[in-house]
């Protein structure tokens, strides 16, 4: 059985899935790190690539992550942050809508569907009222 081919498309869907994987561990109160979410999903993850999809949670949607040397993996210390109420800052509320009339171009074509889907998976993540800054 040959692997997959790796493409930027395929290693940002896996790092997204990752990032939330990660994000609802933290949130479930399971004090995840790397070797606990390794043996979670089954995966092989090193330190450092833990490391930085936790900078990539606090730099880019400002997760207000922790590490606790206590139990020995990361928490919010907002209890209520979450992925799905992360707000959009006005220059990336423009680009995505500027990417919706671009996804006529793929209509009927078979990339017409996954690009549908992403959408429909990002509008389903913005709250029902979006505030600009």
């Amino acid at each position: 059985m040959s692997k997959k081919k790796s493409t930027p498309e395929r290693n940002a869907t896996h790092m997204l899935r990752y990032l939330f994987q990660i994000e609802q561990s933290i949130r479930n109160g399971e004090y995840p790190n790397a070797n606990k979410l390794n043996e979670k999903l089954r995966t092989n993850f090193s330190r450092s690539t833990f490391g930085r999809y936790i900078d990539i949670l606090r730099e880019e949607y400002d997760a207000p992550i922790e590490f606790d040397f206590r139990k020995n993996g990361y928490y919010y210390t907002d209890s209520t942050f979450s992925l799905n109420q992360v707000m959009l800052k006005e220059g990336e509320l423009l680009t995505l809508s500027t990417i919706l009339p671009l996804l006529e171009q793929y209509k009927n074509t078979p990339m017409e569907k996954s690009y549908r889907d992403l959408m429909q998976k990002l509008i389903k993540m913005l709250p029902d009222t979006i505030t600009v800054d």
